[in-house]
């Protein structure tokens, strides 16, 4: 589990609780800032603000730690209104909720923990070498990501290797699966043991 992708923009509040503010976003044209509102990316990679998340993500943790800041701007402001409602309307709900008019103002956000890239080693078949134990999604390291994963290709990989696995001949027609109760969807919630992180 030693490969953590961290997705390079999550909204972020001082209570804590927070929610990825998608890329896209950065593709249209919204802009990372400092505190005092200058852009950096450019800096940091030929693309500037659609520099690879792993690029973004590190630009903006070096930002901040040597700022001793808990958070850089992600403004949106020059794209223009129509386009941020008809495109990101999760986002512009989910913002409002919280007094922000991403139209008119920027977004603060900081990177966040997002996707593990592997751990259990595990075969694209989800076989490992310990009996009837089959791995797939976050948990398993299949060599397809590598240290880092393309965006959207977890659910897929995930979908195919435990696909592969349940149809593997070595899966014994003994194996009992315990009776799981329906997922209970409930919102967002704060974590009850929070690790508090802060920059020096």
């Amino acid at each position: 589990m030693e490969f953590v992708q961290f997705h390079p923009t999550a909204f972020w509040s001082p209570e804590g609780e927070t929610f990825l503010i998608t890329e896209a976003l950065r593709g249209e044209g919204a802009i990372l800032k400092l505190s005092d509102g200058s852009p950096f990316m450019e800096q940091y990679h030929p693309k500037g603000n659609l520099a690879p998340r792993d690029i973004v993500s590190r630009a903006i943790d070096n930002e901040l730690k040597s700022r001793g800041e808990k958070f850089c701007w992600l403004d949106a402001t020059a794209i223009p209104k129509e386009k941020l409602l008809k495109h990101f309307p999760y986002i512009d709900s989910r913002l409002r909720e919280r007094g922000i008019d991403f139209s008119r103002e920027p977004i603060p956000v900081a990177p966040a923990a997002h996707y593990f890239c592997g751990g259990v080693i595990s075969t694209i078949e989800g076989v490992t070498d310990i009996r009837n134990l089959f791995a797939a999604g976050e948990v398993a390291c299949t060599g397809l990501h590598g240290a880092n994963r393309l965006a959207s290709n977890s659910l897929l990989e995930a979908l195919v290797v435990a696909y592969n696995a349940a149809n593997h001949p070595s899966m014994d027609d003994d194996v009992q699966f315990p009776n799981i109760p329906s997922w209970r969807l409930m919102g967002d919630f704060n974590a009850n043991e929070w690790v508090i992180i802060s920059h020096n």
